[in-house]
């Protein structure tokens, strides 16, 4: 499962660009997802690499690129 909005942890390269987007609070997206993905299904994240679109038109080309902002989850055989 991929979750599009997932936001990795806050650190000193992106916390400016998401606390900006997010009126100054880290937003509860990632927590829930790992609640949710890891604690109840026993899944495990998966690294996926960064992809830039081809149109930045189409996206909200004002706000920044963040890597690790999206997130695949797959099922572990360890439940």
């Amino acid at each position: 499962m991929i979750f599009h909005d997932y936001l990795p942890p806050l650190d000193e390269q992106n916390s400016s660009s998401i606390l900006f987007h997010h009126g100054g609070n880290e937003p509860g997206i990632r927590q829930a997802c790992q609640e949710l993905m890891e604690n109840t299904y026993h899944c495990k994240i998966i690294e996926v690499p960064l992809l830039y679109p081809d149109d930045p038109t189409q996206t909200q080309a004002c706000l920044p690129i963040i890597p690790g902002s999206s997130v695949l989850f797959m099922e572990s055989n360890n439940k």
